[in-house]
């Protein structure tokens, strides 16, 4: 009997319905993909911890170099920030950087003067390192800016590791910026014990941004396309619904008073998952959100507002923060986060309120719905 093209189709689907019966992965059951779940959770678990220390050792050890190499140098007049480049790894800082750095690091004093003389800022040029932790998926290396804060130095230091290298994503256009929370103990000294542990809960995250001498510019809406190249779907739909801020961020902004301090004791998504422990709690990397944060001008903002005197009384405190905030400035710590958040991001609304531009939509597009079927129906009984 001759094959028809039936048949060899009918064999054809056979065949793949064979292959496809034989290579079917086994029968997993429920226990069974449990069990694998949590051992690939320990697995991640382990290696972001071994990540972590691998890390730690590494910043340990260019900040025991860097503060060797400070007892060495000689002293600056006027408590003035300083920069030095690492001895052992100087061939792999370039001149010309060198010189932008320092010129930059010249020009802060003008800027943020005059410096406290309980603290001090060092720079500290040096490059970034290719080494491969074994067991973990990624690099260990110094790709940021690195800030290291007299609790985890010698009391006194404010360190700043500018690193340079192929990875290294730091260019160092602006010193203000380099500078970060350091400036705050440039020129205030040591924060008192609960601003400090309120701080290192935050990451630092509310003094990342220092610059409380030059007017700032309200920030824009978020660009969605470009916030899809670093946050998921989910995140960029959040922060374009509520002007890049947080659901408590917006809250605040719309008068909830008791979202306040919720909101400024909450993480930004990408520091959440970060581990402090140890000597890690005394230190940060320069991580920005570029989506329009206001939180990392938390504290800069408030020195622009309030002036250095007031708020220096608030940083030295030994007062319980709300309290230090209250007696610094004459009201809570809400109320002016509050007034500030809602000056930044003006007219956030939550909750089951409808906008009067989306009352006057709906109603123009149910006018035009009754007049288009107004007309279709007369067009219809005079055809």
């Amino acid at each position: 009997m001759a094959l028809t093209l039936r048949h060899w189709f009918a064999a054809g689907t056979l065949g793949c319905g064979a292959l496809a019966v034989a290579l079917l992965p086994p029968t997993v059951t429920l226990r069974e993909r449990q069990a694998w779940q949590r051992e690939s959770n320990t697995r991640e678990t382990i290696a972001n911890a071994l990540r972590h220390d691998y890390q730690l050792t590494l910043n340990l050890s260019r900040r025991d170099e860097a503060l060797a190499q400070l007892r060495r140098a000689p002293a600056t007049p006027g408590n003035q920030p300083r920069v030095l480049v690492d001895e052992r790894r100087a061939a792999r800082v370039s001149l010309p950087y060198r010189d932008v750095v320092r010129a930059a690091v010249d020009s802060l004093a003008r800027r943020f003067g005059p410096f406290d003389t309980t603290a001090r800022v060092v720079f500290f040029m040096t490059a970034d390192t290719e080494f491969k932790a074994a067991g973990v998926a990624g690099w260990v290396g110094l790709e940021r800016w690195l800030y290291i804060f007299p609790e985890g130095t010698d009391g006194r230091t404010c360190l700043v590791i500018v690193p340079t290298g192929r990875r290294s994503a730091a260019r160092l256009a602006d010193a203000t910026s380099a500078l970060g929370p350091c400036a705050y103990y440039a020129a205030f000294g040591r924060a008192g014990p609960f601003v400090a542990a309120w701080l290192q809960r935050m990451d630092y995250y509310p003094a990342i941004e220092p610059d409380w001498v030059a007017p700032r510019a309200r920030a824009g809406s978020p660009d969605f396309g470009d916030q899809l190249n670093y946050v998921s779907w989910a995140q960029a739909l959040a922060g374009a619904a509520h002007f890049g801020l947080s659901l408590h961020g917006s809250a605040c902004a719309a008068g909830k008073l008791q979202r306040c301090d919720a909101y400024i004791e909450q993480l930004p998504w990408f520091l959440s998952v970060r581990l402090h422990r140890g000597s890690s709690r005394f230190m940060t990397e320069r991580y920005v959100w570029r989506a329009g944060d206001e939180s990392s001008w938390y504290l800069a903002d408030l020195v622009r507002e309030m002036g250095r005197d007031r708020f220096a009384r608030f940083w030295r405190s030994p007062l319980p923060r709300d309290s230090a905030f209250a007696a610094a400035f004459g009201l809570s710590m809400n109320e002016w986060t509050h007034r500030w958040i809602a000056d930044r991001r003006p007219g956030v609304r939550v909750g089951p309120t409808i906008r009067p531009t989306s009352t006057l939509l709906g109603l123009f597009l149910a006018l035009a719905l009754v007049a288009g079927g107004a007309y279709y129906t007369l067009r219809r009984q005079v055809s």
